[in-house]
């Protein structure tokens, strides 16, 4: 029996209909479950999971949400309902769909959704979608397409993207476009990659993607890699790359990762080494957690051993998660301490959150170990959402009360929608914790027709 049949919550009766469409329209036609906020988050919901082209009822669908959007008495919701639905409207035909954006009152929500139809259509046409995108007269608007579109594109196309970004005049969509170029490039050719980051103006998002391009480097030739990163010019920028070819370098060779991090020159941010230490560190804890254990506890200075204990505990959690609480626990700057072990859970949940639990409980630090409870909990819901939404009287911070409560009801539809439907209807807490509840339950009924 599926787990998650039992102990379904009572509520109001299902629809007549179990399959998936029937029930997502039947949310929307409970638009008086909370007010016009919650109305408003199911349609977004509802428009963003219908995916055109693999259901013949989906255009019924989108048409359906559209008509309750435009229902909605509440400027706000209404505009941003029908944003949602007009987004989701560009994977049938971004002519109509844009027409529908342009028609929102509201400045914002009109701009956002014209906007993103673009990078919608990129999905199935992404030159077709450029060429949509360069139309588009609203500066804030063209910004979002042009972003949007680069996204989608870059990853079939990446030299295509820097081409095309270089023909845009604003530098920060123009910085932005080249960022998913390299991105994407990176992962397919890391020499190419790092020739596009240089074409990158901004400085931090020019660093940012010269990180991207050394990891991606550094896990077939860490030495290239390495000697690439050494030229860069900026002091920071260099620093914080090498760092992470550090890292990636100490799975395979930890000691000639760290003679090469002892031996990075011009570091006189105090802050940085520790830095580089906690990235090799997880990178060595991924081949031999003991050795790093005993390297990192030689360090004299504090919060540079906490640090690195801490990222080998996180790696060390991965397979062993005994032996990581039982490190992080000999963590003596408290911060630290509380992060480790958050982070030992979170890892230790992924293969029993039973287990994990009574590690998160104990975490003295009460914002730490709330967290944790949640992270372990929303591992729980994707095992047995039943019993994980029997675990919310252990979370009382409201904002993790509302993530946990959209995981479980997304799992919980995912595999016994009838129980999901039941304990959605039946649930009570505040309007805002309801949202969330029939967000995750949209998303789950419409999961695998994404």
């Amino acid at each position: 029996m599926n787990p998650a049949r039992r102990g379904a919550g009572a509520g109001a009766g299902l629809p007549k209909s179990t399959t998936k469409l029937p029930l997502i329209r039947d949310i929307l036609r409970r638009p008086a479950i909370t007010g016009p906020l919650v109305a408003a988050t199911i349609l977004f919901c509802a428009g963003r999971c219908v995916r055109a082209g693999e259901h013949p009822g989906q255009r019924d669908a989108l048409a359906e949400a559209l008509k309750h959007a435009e229902a909605i008495q509440a400027f706000a919701s209404r505009s941003g309902a029908l944003s949602a639905v007009a987004v989701q409207w560009a994977r049938i035909d971004p002519v109509r769909a844009t027409q529908m954006a342009e028609g929102i009152e509201d400045p914002g929500c009109r701009a956002l959704a014209v906007g993103r139809i673009p990078g919608q259509w990129a999905k199935r046409d992404p030159q077709a979608a450029a060429r949509l995108a360069e139309k588009i007269e609203d500066p804030k608007a063209r910004r979002y397409a042009l972003i949007g579109v680069a996204r989608e594109w870059a990853k079939e196309a990446p030299s295509r993207v820097a081409e095309w970004a270089g023909s845009v005049e604003e530098a920060e969509t123009r910085n932005w476009m080249l960022v998913w170029a390299v991105t994407e490039c990176a992962k397919k050719d890391a020499r190419a990659a790092a020739e596009l980051a240089h074409k990158i103006g901004d400085p931090e998002m020019r660093g940012s993607a010269f990180s991207v391009v050394a990891r991606e480097w550094a896990k077939h030739d860490a030495p290239a890699a390495w000697a690439w990163a050494q030229k860069i010019e900026d002091a920071a920028s260099r620093f914080y790359t090498l760092a992470g070819i550090a890292g990636e370098w100490a799975k395979a060779d930890p000691r000639e990762a760290l003679e090469r991090v002892e031996g990075i020159e011009g570091v006189e941010d105090p802050t940085r080494r520790p830095f580089a230490y906690a990235n090799m560190a997880s990178g060595w804890a991924a081949k031999d957690p003991k050795a790093a254990v005993e390297w990192a506890s030689k360090f004299a200075q504090e919060e540079t051993r906490a640090i690195a204990l801490s990222s080998i505990s996180r790696q060390w959690a991965r397979t062993e998660p005994e032996s990581a609480t039982k490190l992080a626990r000999t963590i003596t700057d408290a911060g630290i301490k509380a992060s480790a072990l958050r982070n030992v859970a979170a890892e230790w949940a992924k293969r029993n959150p039973r287990e994990a639990l009574p590690v998160a409980e104990a975490i003295h630090d009460r914002s730490s170990r709330q967290w944790a409870v949640a992270d372990v909990v929303r591992a729980w819901a994707r095992e047995d959402p039943c019993e994980a939404a029997r675990m919310l009287a252990r979370i009382t911070v409201s904002y993790w009360r509302r993530v946990v409560l959209r995981d479980i009801a997304q799992h919980w539809a995912r595999t016994d929608a009838e129980a999901a439907w039941r304990w959605a209807c039946g649930y009570e807490g505040t309007p805002l914790e309801k949202v969330h509840v029939f967000l995750g339950l949209a998303e789950g009924l419409m999961a695998d027709d994404r």
